[in-house]
This record gives C-alpha cells, structure tokens and sequence, in this order.
C-alpha cells in the first residue's frame, strides 16, 4: 500500500513553498549552530505529509504531531543513555514506544522513527531534543492555524494486527543483524516508517 493511499492530494505551490521553507531554515539552523543533531530527516518527511499530501492518517489528531514524536523522542534519548548493547537498546525502545502508542490508541508512523534516530544516529546533545520538540510543534501549529484536519475525523488508529507484523518484521530484523555481527544495519529510521505503512 502507498505511504500516502489515504492522503487528500493538494498540491498547491504555497504548500510546497512552507515545507521546503521549513527543511531550508532547519538545516539553516544546523548550519549556523554547529550541530548535526538538529537535521532531522523524520521532520522533514513529515512536512511534506502533512502540508504538502496532508495525509488523513497523519492529521486526524493534531495534538499527536508533537507529542507522539516528543514522547519517543525521550524514551530513545534516554534508552541511549543506557549502559546496554546497541541492538538490546533497539529492543527496549521498540517495546516502550508501542506501549506508549497503545496508551493513546494512535499510531504516527513518523513517531517510530524519532524513537530510533537517537540510538542510531548516536545523539547525546541535549539539542536533539530541543529541535524534536521545537519541529514538531512548529508542524502541529501550520495544521491547527490553517484547518489542514478540517473535515477529517478525529479518531484512534492502533491496529494490532498491523502492529504485531510490522513489531515481527522489526525484530527479525534485529535477530538477523545480530546473527550476521552487521548490527549497524539492524533498522534505518526512514525505512521503519516505510515497514510500517507498506
């Protein structure tokens, strides 16, 4: 299934002007900072989804765009802190973010991979948090200022079924890096979105 199959197409040049406005200003930001940590390739998808696609499954809850990515955000941040192996790190987010997914009966994709990218991308920089929390607010309030969710249904979207496949694929994943020592390649934050929404 496209990432994007329930997406209300409108592709208008001032949607493509803000999400590449706001990809622009937060490598700017980077730049001008000195820290790698505040590109975050997850967000900038996200722009895209949300004001460009304006994805019905990214915009029936508002308020979700900051805190789903905010809260995995933390529990990967945290867990990195962890005196533990890298793939048990991955283990322990994964657990943590689904529960935290179940609690709110709503599932963000893009929050799956917040979640990783610090592990990952090895983030330790308190700033890395700072830019999560910053971007994803920043992305809730174009869609509450300009009404993207107008019209779409407030609803929960936590299926089991489709958690329970894309968590077996994920940790087959993990058992295989592990198997063939190449735990590097164990999960890539954009690929997880894509194993999820496939």
């Amino acid at each position: 299934m496209n990432p994007m199959s329930h997406a209300k197409t409108i592709l208008s040049p001032k949607s493509y002007l803000a999400a590449f406005v706001f990809i622009v200003l937060m490598v700017a930001a980077a730049y001008g900072l000195n820290d790698r940590e505040i590109i975050l390739p997850e967000m900038a998808a996200m722009a895209v989804g949300l004001w460009v696609y304006r994805d019905k499954q990214w915009l029936n809850q508002p308020d979700k765009i900051f805190i789903l990515p905010s809260l995995t955000a933390v529990i990967g941040f945290c867990v990195n802190l962890m005196p533990i192996s890298y793939l048990f790190k991955l283990v322990l987010v994964l657990c943590a973010m689904l529960l935290v997914m179940r609690m709110f009966n709503y599932i963000l994709p893009p929050a799956l991979a917040t979640g990783f990218l610090p592990i990952v991308t090895q983030a330790y920089e308190i700033s890395f948090l700072i830019s999560i929390f910053a971007t994803s607010f920043i992305l809730m309030l174009g869609v509450v200022l300009f009404k993207l969710n107008q019209g779409v249904e407030r609803k929960g979207n936590f299926d089991r079924r489709k958690i329970g496949v894309y968590a077996s694929i994920t940790l087959i994943g993990f058992a295989l890096a592990a198997i063939f020592k190449v735990e590097a390649m164990a999960l890539i934050p954009p690929i997880t979105v894509v194993v999820y929404e496939s």
